[in-house]
């Protein structure tokens, strides 16, 4: 599925904004390329990006950007599917079932349109009193409520989604970090 593409650059992402390790962060971008085929030939690219903070954040945004984008034309049922493949797996089936009704009640409606939905109706719902009608902010609650089981089910799901692929990154960045630390010792 396309979004398997980047999601390990969006776990790098996730990483540099809880402030790990940078060689963490850089194994997760290393992980990244290497699955998406970057061959030795975009070397010198990704070394110069790791030369600086500034330069794994921007690969880190860049990617986890293009990851967002991706996201946002998905439907609740590509969701889904790619949650079942492991976040979802091992589940009982009525928990299963459940997870697969919230992230399916909207149809054909993408993750972008819903959150792009639910967003403004948060911000309407809790600006100050008197910047919305009453029958405005009363709308923006109803959107809430229709996209609020979507929201929390795959914010949670993601999260969980991005750290099953921590151990398979971490091994590629271990085994990266050593074999550079290697060539350095000998």
């Amino acid at each position: 599925m396309a979004l398997d593409t980047y999601a390990k650059a969006a776990l790098a992402a996730k990483m540099l904004e809880g402030r790990e390790d940078v060689k963490f962060v850089k194994g997760a971008l290393d992980a990244f390329a290497h699955d998406a085929g970057f061959s030795d030939l975009a070397k010198g690219f990704i070394e110069g990006a790791y030369r600086s903070k500034e330069g794994i954040q921007m690969a880190t945004q860049v990617y986890s950007e293009a990851q967002r984008k991706e996201m946002e034309s998905v439907t609740g049922a590509d969701l889904h599917t790619w949650y079942s493949t492991d976040v979802l797996s091992g589940l009982s089936p009525a928990d299963a079932a459940t997870f697969q009704a919230k992230l399916t009640a909207h149809g054909t409606e993408t993750y972008g349109d819903m959150t792009r939905a639910y967003r403004k109706a948060a911000s309407i719902a809790n600006a100050p009193e008197g910047d919305y009608t009453a029958a405005e902010v009363s709308n923006a609650r109803v959107t809430i409520d229709k996209y609020n089981a979507f929201m929390v089910a795959q914010s949670e799901l993601q999260d969980f989604k991005l750290e099953s692929l921590r151990a398979s990154t971490l091994d590629f960045a271990r085994k990266r970090h050593l074999k550079d630390l290697a060539s350095r010792l000998i």
